[in-house]
């Protein structure tokens, strides 16, 4: 089947909804990579694998959930006095598993603030924590025959599990289409759905995204998710991105004015880059997002530097953290200086990659940055964060840097010390 692509229009369209915070985001399993001895397989297949050795079957490709809560399987089940659902549920608990890349990736778009999961496990957890920080957002979860956990505001990030989170009860999350069609009647029933949520969706558009459902089990979800008694066929159905799409379900999709595109790992990636180029080419739109703290550091630095970044985010600050790899235009440009004068702290990241004679990008933020704290003087502005065994009295490094009390990333005390900067950077 020939692959789906977006045209420019259809992009154009998809990044200022986008912009508008016009977009939920609805995230399936074909996302989730985790790595075994180095090897990277489906999160899914690594799980149903697990469970074929707990009762002592011959895995074999394709086997999946309902295979084994099949008759034959559940009296294997009963031999050890288990179930798949309890199994699941301390694999998950017990493993400690990576950040998804596609979904980091994804939640690189600041603009997605409510993200929607149909899986069952802790994988998108990770990424909001990288993200966000631990206590920076809520994880909430449906639980069929109640009205689930419904949201109260979006005033911080939330990560949703449309059918429920692993637990070690059975049937309380969705392993098999059967499970999956149970929960879809609640949420068709106005006295168990989270009114919210479900508004949201039938008001937004629907990013939906690795998801692989059956032909007519995604008919049936699409239709749990968007429409109600009110609704038409012509509500804001969005953008369809899915690795396995029989023809009967694109011609459907079409019908409905749905955009899609195949693959969807694919997507994300041509997402990310776009979104960047669209933060260039309208840079007056990122003004009203300011961060408490701006984070520069040299591009060799960048891993160092996300780490410093998390630290302030899971002490609840928020970070400008800019990924990049090639100058950035004229415009943007703008974008970055107007962030550091917006900020409450300016903390250069300083190591052996920063002693160089060469104009870099960098050293025109170090200027900003001195810019702003002569202008804030003399309040606290500047707080110099060292990775490396660096010597700051060098004449490479501004004496606005030198003078000032650094702080080792790499001593016991660093986490402590970040809290000192906030503190007051908070008075």
């Amino acid at each position: 089947m020939a692959k789906n692509k977006l045209n420019e229009r259809g992009w154009e369209k998809l990044l200022s909804e986008i912009d508008k915070g016009n977009v939920v985001p609805i995230l399936g399993n074909e996302l989730l990579k985790i790595k075994i001895n180095g090897q990277e397989q489906p999160f899914y297949e690594y799980i149903v694998k697990s469970l074929c050795e707990i009762i002592d079957i011959e895995y074999v490709p394709g086997l999946d959930f309902e295979q084994l809560t099949c008759q034959s399987c559940m009296l294997k089940w009963r031999e050890i006095d288990s179930d798949p659902y309890y199994e699941t549920y301390k694999l998950i608990k017990e493993t400690d598993f990576d950040v998804s890349p596609s979904v980091s990736k994804l939640l690189d778009i600041d603009k997605f603030k409510l993200v929607l999961t149909t899986t069952f496990d802790n994988i998108c957890t990770k990424s909001f924590e990288k993200k966000w920080g631990i206590g920076n957002f809520k994880r909430l979860s449906y639980e069929k025959r109640t009205n689930g956990q419904d949201i109260e505001t979006l005033n911080q990030p939330i990560l949703y599990h449309m059918f429920g989170k692993a637990s070690n009860e059975s049937h309380s999350y969705v392993l098999t289409e059967d499970d999956l069609l149970e929960f879809l009647h609640f949420w068709l029933n106005d006295n168990y759905k989270p009114k919210k949520i479900s508004n949201i969706l039938r008001e937004k558009y629907l990013l939906i995204i690795g998801c692989n459902y059956p032909n007519w089990l995604f008919r049936f979800f699409l239709h749990s998710m968007k429409f109600s008694t009110q609704s038409t066929p012509k509500s804001k159905i969005g953008m369809i991105a899915e690795s396995n799409m029989d023809s009967d379900l694109i011609a459907y999709l079409s019908r409905l004015d749905a955009q899609m595109y195949i693959p969807a790992e694919e997507f994300i990636n041509e997402l990310a880059e776009r979104w960047v180029q669209y933060k260039i080419d309208n840079p007056d739109e990122l003004l009203s997002e300011y961060k408490d703290v701006f984070i520069s550091y040299a591009s060799e630095d960048e891993h160092s530097a996300s780490l410093v970044a998390e630290t302030f985010r899971k002490l609840g600050v928020t970070v400008w953290f800019d990924k990049r790899a090639l100058e950035p235009a004229d415009e943007y440009l703008k974008v970055i200086k107007k962030n550091i004068e917006k900020s409450k702290a300016f903390v250069p990241i300083l190591s052996k990659h920063v002693m160089t004679p060469e104009r870099r990008f960098f050293k025109r933020e170090w200027t900003w940055g001195i810019e702003q704290s002569e202008w804030i003087n003399p309040s606290p502005y500047i707080f110099p964060i060292t990775i490396d065994d660096i010597n700051i009295q060098n004449e490479l490094i501004p004496v606005k840097f030198s003078s000032l009390q650094k702080v080792d990333f790499f001593k016991s005390d660093f986490e402590d010390n970040v809290k000192k900067i906030i503190r007051s950077i908070r008075r």
